[in-house]
């Protein structure tokens, strides 16, 4: 809590929200901000993503460095997996799609933003029964 400076302190706080969920709130808009990007294979430049590529950008544009590939995202994040249910905006969500790996940002109300293939751009997508089907694991990096 904050005081507001000049007023009466006696009514003047007000809620800061934490740095934790400011940060998931940056991580979040830029996912979205990147919406309409194009697909490109090993792509991890605003010239183009894949689906890890994408991921990755996001995440060391805020300071955080996390693995390039899906499969190492998934791999070497295992520590910091938990349940679906518990998927918070900004989080890794780690799906598996025909033997391989897809990994996206997952924004709120069962919505994510994702590179998701070949001719195709960055999207937002819900996720329904497909998805759901290959959610595997959520990786949740970000405190708050």
């Amino acid at each position: 809590m904050a005081l507001a400076i000049g007023l009466n302190h006696a009514c003047s706080h007000r809620a800061l929200t934490s740095p934790g969920v400011e940060l998931r709130a940056r991580i979040c808009n830029l996912s979205l901000h990147l919406v309409g990007l194009p697909y490109r294979y090993s792509g991890k430049e605003i010239n183009g993503f894949d689906c890890s590529g994408f991921v990755w950008y996001i995440y060391s544009c805020h300071g955080i460095e996390i693995p390039r590939s899906a499969a190492e995202q998934n791999n070497r994040l295992k520590r910091f997996r938990v349940h679906p249910s518990r998927a918070r905006p900004g989080d890794i969500l780690v799906f598996r799609i025909d033997r391989k790996w897809h990994t996206a940002v997952y924004i709120e109300t069962d919505r994510f933003v994702h590179a998701p293939r070949e001719g195709r751009s960055v999207s937002m997508e819900t996720i329904n029964e497909y998805w759901q089907r290959n959610l595997k694991f959520v990786i949740s990096l970000l405190p708050g």
